[in-house]
C-alpha cells in the first residue's frame, strides 16, 4: 500500500494523505525525487513537458541548477554514445523550455553536446537561471567544444504565474 490515510477534506477540495511505512522506503532507496502540485501537472501539453518540468523541480533549488536529457545510458564501458537527430529535438525542446519559461519566470540555457568520437549530438544540458541561483560570471554559457547552444527567457517581463515548486 502507497498510503496509510487518504481521504478528502471537509469542503472537497483538496486531498490528505499520510505515505505508508512502504512509501517511505521505497523513496529512501531513490537517488532523487521530488514533490509536485498536480496543478503544475496540468500545464504539460507533452510528454517533453513533463520530463522538463519534472526535472526543472528536482534541480531549481541547487545553486547551479542543471540537468541532463535525452542521454544514453552505456551499458559498458568504452561503449559509444548513440547520436540524435537534432532536427528531431530541437524544437519540439524549444517550445517545451519556452512554455516552462513563461510559466516560472526563469531563462534557460541549453547546450547540446557532442561527447562521442563521431560527430553528433549526444545529449542536452539545461541550465536554469533566477534570482536564487548563483552561476558565476559567465559560467552559465560555457560548455565545452563542439556544442551548440542557446538561450531562452521569459516572453513577458514577468511571468504569468508564479511557480513554488517544492523538491
Amino acid at each position: 500500500m502507497l498510503f496509510d490515510n487518504i481521504a478528502l477534506t471537509k469542503d472537497y477540495r483538496y486531498v490528505r494523505w499520510r505515505f505508508s511505512k512502504f512509501s517511505f522506503e521505497l523513496m529512501s532507496e531513490m537517488d532523487r525525487y521530488a514533490s509536485q502540485i498536480a496543478e503544475r501537472l496540468k500545464t504539460a501539453r507533452t510528454d517533453l513537458d513533463l520530463d522538463v518540468l519534472l526535472q526543472a523541480v528536482q534541480h531549481h533549488r541547487m545553486q547551479r541548477p542543471e540537468f541532463r536529457m535525452l542521454a544514453q545510458s552505456f551499458q559498458s564501458r568504452g561503449e559509444e554514445p548513440v547520436p540524435f537527430k537534432l532536427k528531431d529535438v530541437d524544437r519540439k525542446l524549444k517550445s517545451s523550455l519556452q512554455r516552462l519559461a513563461d510559466l516560472t519566470g526563469y531563462s534557460f540555457v541549453v547546450g547540446y553536446l557532442q561527447e562521442g568520437k563521431a560527430p553528433g549530438y549526444t545529449s542536452v544540458a539545461i541550465r536554469i537561471q533566477h534570482e536564487k541561483t548563483k552561476w558565476p560570471s559567465g559560467r552559465i554559457c560555457k560548455f565545452p567544444p563542439r556544442t551548440r547552444q542557446f538561450s531562452l527567457i521569459p516572453e513577458a517581463c514577468e511571468a504569468q504565474q508564479s511557480l513554488q515548486m517544492k523538491a
